[in-house]
């Protein structure tokens, strides 16, 4: 059964252009296709959405079954896709490998047994020991790890397999490990997708590729046709990878038009050069016999005899020896043997020599039963370099099937508003706003005032342009803490003070209290709203530099003046850092347990498949970090760090600052007037 996207478009997040627009193509099941294009053009985009993991415009059919009903995910046809993700050796957390299967296969609600059996013949797959199931698998190498998922990602048996940059970092060897490993996966049945920007490993077993540029579909070709038309990559704005450079000058020298691993390759260009010999072998002994023949009077008096040596010893020229036999596909898999129908045996042939047989059609037989070349294959070699290097056309392209591919389009420049302002701004001006605004928030000592304060930072976030939910994310575990700190601050034993109050047993509950508490983290969660706003809206080399400027009066007085400031900028750049973590593990763990709520959040037995990952990707985050810091100079030894420009604030920063200095002084006047 077929996967079909019909008018599929994902928007983005801020409000811009959509990631996706106007996506329809059909996959088969059984076969390998490659989704192609260059660095966000929307390849993992695309996954995401056949995967159920984010909200789509369109229409997505896996099987037949909608991947929605209604406002709600399908889960039979959501079950039938399995999700390998970059660098999938850093979602493993369980404590065993056998454990890391078994929440893979939770779902499914196995027997005991039919786990057991379907987590070995996955591990026997993918290459890997009956020994490693009770293993820790973050004790495991690298290449380990990853068939390790790889295997988990297998194991329910998926109709539909999606991997995302399934190569990245892996050598040559691991690389035709996995293609193995697809191939195998094909046989069986399974729908492979892949989305990658370096498809050089997996041309060879691609049955079909889909181009993307700009969150368009380009080009939606079979593989075959792709290895045919080697100007399509150049239309399609992508770079010609070295196996499509390959399969095109071998396709000119008559090879069958397909993609080809180095090895066959490097075969088939053997046979190429041993034929090329044995052709000159030939054309030598002939030259050698012409120059040694009889004068024509001695000719003419045995024409007989020396009419069958020349045609025992003739030989084709070098050309058509090593090119005409391949053009029929000759010497490769499924090509017709030596000798076949059509093909004359020579006396090179019957002396023993390889691929010296030739077709006994005429030259201009032989050139119509070539293979078709393209319009750019039979260009001079400066025109196919022109071609590949031009820019895509604005015109429809032709799918296999020949129905017309969207063109690629313009987009119109968004419109500019507050928040690229906001983006502008110097980091130090956006430093004193929001630092005033949080100063006057915790001022406040009523509700009213920090009523003001609330308003005043939502306000703030709509300026900035800042998605919702980002703040949100930060500032949801501080509100789980905010209403436990007012249950508990809340509680007495004995007497409540005051008239409000609750009595449960002998626990009071007061009110004045817990309102008290309430206020005070309330304000405190407006701040760091404030302190969000300021890391979404400033780079952090802008934040860097913002803070070195500040702090650089201080640098007279000896104080550790690049320390504070990176201490600074890396603390709130760690938030929507973290923020991009978390949700990348919350998907990830979504896609592995298959469940798919509509609020999208995560449910409690599944928190240690989210924060085991994430904790341990932070850490590597920050060892890399240290190194980097190192390397730039922030060391013991004292050396100085690179230096920042020198910048002036403009007169927009001027106001900005301007307003910061007067907002605390005004909430601070709201406080006493009420």
């Amino acid at each position: 059964m077929p996967l079909t996207v019909e008018r599929l478009r994902v928007a983005a997040d801020e409000g811009g252009e959509p990631i996706l627009d106007g996506l329809s193509f059909t996959l088969a099941s059984g076969e390998i296709t490659l989704i192609v294009g260059r660095n966000g053009s929307g390849k993992s985009t695309l996954l995401d959405a056949l995967s159920g993991l984010i909200e789509y415009e369109g229409t997505i059919r896996c099987d037949g079954r909608p991947l929605r009903l209604g406002r709600h995910w399908n889960p039979e046809a959501v079950r039938r896709t399995g999700y390998l993700f970059q660098s999938p050796e850093r979602q493993l957390f369980a404590r065993s490998v056998r454990a890391e299967f078994e929440y893979s296969l939770r779902y499914l609600k196995l027997p005991r047994g039919e786990t057991t059996d379907r987590m070995r013949r996955s591990m026997a797959e993918m290459g890997l020991s009956a020994a490693l199931e009770e293993a820790f698998p973050l004790h495991l190498s690298g290449g380990e790890k990853r068939r390790v998922a790889m295997a988990s990602t297998i194991a329910p048996e998926p109709a539909w397999l999606l991997l995302d940059e399934p190569t990245a970092g892996l050598d040559p060897e691991a690389a035709e490990l996995l293609a193995q490993a697809l191939l195998r996966r094909k046989q069986a049945g399974t729908g492979i997708v892949v989305a990658t920007h370096d498809p050089d490993a997996l041309l060879p077993i691609a049955d079909r590729i889909v181009a993307l540029a700009d969150g368009r579909l380009t080009a939606d070709m079979p593989a075959a046709e792709w290895a045919a038309r080697p100007d399509t990559w150049a239309r399609a704005g992508l770079p010609v990878p070295a196996c499509a450079a390959l399969a095109a000058r071998l396709w000119e020298m008559g090879a069958e038009p397909r993609f080809r691993t180095p090895r066959e390759a490097a075969e088939l260009l053997a046979q190429l050069l041993r034929r090329r010999e044995a052709a000159d072998a030939a054309a030598s002994r002939r030259h050698e016999r012409e120059a040694a023949a009889p004068p024509p009077g001695a000719v003419a008096a045995a024409p007989a005899s020396s009419a069958q040596r020349e045609a025992a010893d003739a030989a084709p020229p070098a050309a058509a020896s090593h090119r005409e036999p391949l053009a029929r596909g000759e010497g490769e898999p499924g090509g017709p043997p030596s000798g076949a129908a059509g093909t004359t045996p020579t006396g090179a042939e019957a002396a023993g020599l390889p691929g010296a047989a030739v077709t006994a059609a005429t030259p201009a037989q032989q050139e119509a039963a070539a293979p078709p070349r393209s319009a750019a294959a039979a260009a001079p070699p400066a025109a196919q370099t022109a071609a590949r290097l031009s820019p895509p056309p604005d015109r429809p392209r032709e799918s296999s099937d020949g129905r017309a591919v969207s063109p690629r389009q313009h987009r119109r420049p968004r419109r500019r508003g507050f928040g690229d302002a906001v983006a502008e701004l110097d980091p130090r001006s956006k430093w004193v706003a929001f630092m005033g605004l949080s100063i006057g928030i915790l001022l406040q000592s009523s509700w009213p005032g920090a009523a003001v304060g609330a308003v005043l930072a939502l306000i703030a976030t709509l300026v900035c342009g800042v998605p919702w939910r980002n703040v949100m994310t930060v500032l949801r575990p501080f509100l789980l803490f905010a209403v436990l700190a007012t249950i508990i601050a809340g509680l007495g034993y004995g007497q409540a003070e005051g008239a409000a109050g609750l009595r449960i047993g002998p626990l009071v509950f007061s009110f004045a209290q817990a309102s008290g508490t309430l206020l005070e983290m309330f304000k405190v969660g407006c701040a760091m709203a404030c302190a969000v706003l300021l890391a979404e809206t400033t780079p952090p080399l802008a934040m860097k530099a913002g803070l070195d400027r500040v702090l650089a009066l201080l640098r007279p007085l000896r104080l550790p003046v690049e320390a504070v400031s990176l201490a600074f900028a890396l603390l709130l750049r760690f938030i929507p850092v973290l923020r991009r973590e978390a949700e990348r593990f919350r998907r990830i763990v979504r896609s592995r347990g298959k469940t798919f709520r509509r609020s999208g959040a995560i449910r409690l037995r599944d928190m240690p498949a989210l924060f085991i990952p994430l904790l341990l990707s932070l850490l590597q985050l920050a060892s890399d970090l240290a190194l980097a810091l190192e390397a730039r100079g922030y060391s013991l030894s004292g050396r100085p760090p690179a230096a920042v420009a020198p910048r002036r604030l403009t007169r927009r920063d001027w106001f900005v600052v301007a307003a910061g200095a007067a907002l605390p002084l005004l909430l601070f006047a709201l406080k006493q007037w009420l």
